[in-house]
């Protein structure tokens, strides 16, 4: 299905290196989306951008024009780390690395660590509930509990839940009082575009949700699908836009396969889609239902938004985005609403007037304008000072027990691809 992409440009030396790093594969999702912001504010500033991946994983084609547009340097690494390719550390005056998975801020960390590098920070950028884990299994995580006990002023926690997750799993006193939230840009609100939403509501209200096929993190499609069963035949304008792919795309399609064939008519499901390509999605649709950085990307654009809650299979929802802005994973034990359905609130949708409406849209932008600024985001995550870190030597187990499971993970999954 897929092919995959071996292009870097060269660093230009500039004073300053931005370096975005994960140990997975760069495919569709939250995190390479929020990267490929990071590193075109980056650009915006004058430095220096790089994506930091080991040798053997591989980088989706949908970001061919994303790294054509920005020239990005990409640094393959081996694990364990021996040397980093295309990149100079020490010329720099500074770099800044930002991990978003604990093993690969491991590897960056045990680098820097190894090579005394005053003039490189590594930080480890939580933006998923579960990314202080590494297996589904707590036994292989115990390990690292001290890695994170000892870095936690490293950790650029992205909100309350993924904090209150770190917290109550490793049996640890976080005590932040600072997040960093998922930044964007944020251009003029596009007031004919939701005067076209206005007029098109009445005989095409499109429902639009983005997401990777991950169950049960992002399970809410499911629940959403059989919404559209529900409310697909009261209201005939009511349309349902799918765009994604994953693993679980096989109980995306029995589920649509349960609905009556009318309601099918009504679904479309489009597969991946690249990222250049996702706005023109946000500007048909009429009501956006979703979490994490789409949340953003549809508010951003004046598009009316649901927060749709993490690990489900149904339609549980804290509501609307304009009102749950600081909980983008949904989590209702965080909301200081009651739990709503996806059927209660596209109902409130679509039985407000066209004032109400453009009132809606214009709340959704000015919301996340005010709270996930990039600019802001990035500046504080620059001026942040580098926790202590302890001396490589007293994790030599752990690197030994990292890298073997690191290695052991990209055999298994290796093997999956080639039998698919």
């Amino acid at each position: 299905m897929f092919k995959f992409l071996y292009t870097s440009y060269k660093l230009t030396m500039k004073n300053k290196l931005i370096v975005c790093g994960t140990s997975y594969d760069f495919v569709m999702g939250g995190v390479p989306t929020y990267f490929m912001r990071i590193f075109q504010w980056a650009a915006s500033q004058g430095f220096d951008k790089a994506l930091l991946i080991p040798k053997n994983r591989e980088i989706y084609t949908i970001w061919k024009k994303q790294v054509d547009d920005l020239r990005l340097n990409i640094i393959r690494y081996d694990i364990p780390v021996k040397q980093l390719e295309n990149v100079e550390i020490e010329k720099y005056d500074e770099v800044i690395c930002i991990a978003a998975d604990l093993h690969c801020y491991f590897r960056m960390f045990y680098y820097k660590n190894l090579n005394k590098y005053n003039n490189m920070k590594v930080f480890f950028y939580c933006l998923h509930p579960h990314a202080t884990v590494v297996e589904k299994h707590k036994f292989f995580n115990l390990p690292y509990r001290k890695l994170i006990r000892d870095n936690l002023n490293n950790i650029l926690f992205m909100d309350r839940e993924t904090e209150k997750f770190c917290e109550e799993y490793y049996s640890l006193q976080v005590k932040n009082s600072k997040y960093y939230r998922v930044g964007s840009f944020f251009p003029n609100l596009d007031e004919e575009r939701i005067k076209i939403r206005i007029k098109n509501r009445k005989n095409n209200f499109i429902i639009l949700t983005i997401a990777r096929f991950d169950f049960p993190f992002k399970g809410y499609i499911l629940g959403l699908i059989n919404t559209m069963g529900i409310l697909g035949k009261e209201y005939p304008n009511l349309n349902l836009v799918i765009v994604g792919d994953g693993p679980n795309n096989d109980l995306v399609k029995e589920a649509l396969n349960k609905l009556p064939l009318d309601i099918r008519k009504k679904i479309s499901l489009t597969g991946e889609v690249a990222y250049n390509e996702l706005q023109q999605y946000y500007d048909n649709a009429s009501l956006y239902i979703g979490m994490g950085t789409t949340l953003i990307e549809a508010s951003k654009s004046g598009l009316p938004s649901i927060v749709a809650t993490a690990f489900q299979n149904g339609d549980s929802t804290v509501g609307f985005f304009d009102k749950e802005y600081d909980n983008v994973g949904g989590n209702i034990q965080l909301s200081a609403h009651d739990c709503m359905t996806f059927e209660e609130c596209i109902r409130q949708e679509l039985e407000k007037s066209d004032w109400q409406y453009r009132e809606h849209c214009y709340k959704s932008y000015y919301t996340c304008k005010k709270y996930y600024q990039i600019d802001n985001i990035m500046e504080e995550i620059l001026k942040k000072k580098q926790g202590k870190i302890e001396s490589a030597a007293k994790y030599a187990f752990l690197n030994v027990y990292d890298c073997a499971l690191m290695n052991l993970k990209i055999r298994v999954q290796n093997r999956r691809k080639q039998r698919r």
